[in-house]
């Protein structure tokens, strides 16, 4: 499964490099193909417990591919869906860094300022801008590029 995502990941960059937005039925039905073959063998190699005790993690994960074909194959169709979520991932770091580091927040408005910040932050780097700059310009009131919430 691994090969099989790893090669419609190359073959989804090798698209959007020539700007070509959907892939040919060639490859579709291709992945299709190779997907449930994968999926057919595991099954095998991985019976499900009949006996109503936990499932081994091989199992669970077979049964993953199995549910969650069309949502864990959506970049191949969409090039706007990125191949992996490192980017989510790096997004919520800093509030999980800021929760363990001091235990918790102290009032719902710590976290709601603690977000509103991060997400300024984050969005000022995403689209290249100087983040002090951004920073004092809404503080100054004036518009920045990008929308947000800034509380009175």
């Amino acid at each position: 499964m691994i090969t099989l995502l790893l090669k419609m990941k190359l073959v989804r960059e090798r698209y959007n490099a020539a700007d070509k937005a959907v892939l040919s039925q060639y490859y579709c039905d291709l992945f299709a193909d190779e997907y449930a073959r994968i999926v057919a063998v595991d099954d095998v190699e991985a019976p499900y417990n009949q006996k109503g005790k936990k499932q081994h993690k091989s199992r669970n994960l077979l049964s993953r591919f199995q549910s969650f074909q069309q949502q864990i194959t959506t970049f191949v169709h969409n090039a706007e869906v990125p191949f992996d979520n490192n980017q989510a991932e790096r997004d919520i770091r800093p509030n999980k860094v800021k929760q363990k580091v001091s235990g918790a927040f102290r009032s719902e408005k710590g976290i709601e300022d603690f977000a509103t910040n991060a997400s300024i932050i984050g969005t000022a780097i995403k689209h290249g801008f100087s983040v002090f700059d951004t920073i004092k310009d809404i503080v100054a009131g004036r518009f920045v590029g990008f929308c947000c919430k800034v509380a009175e």
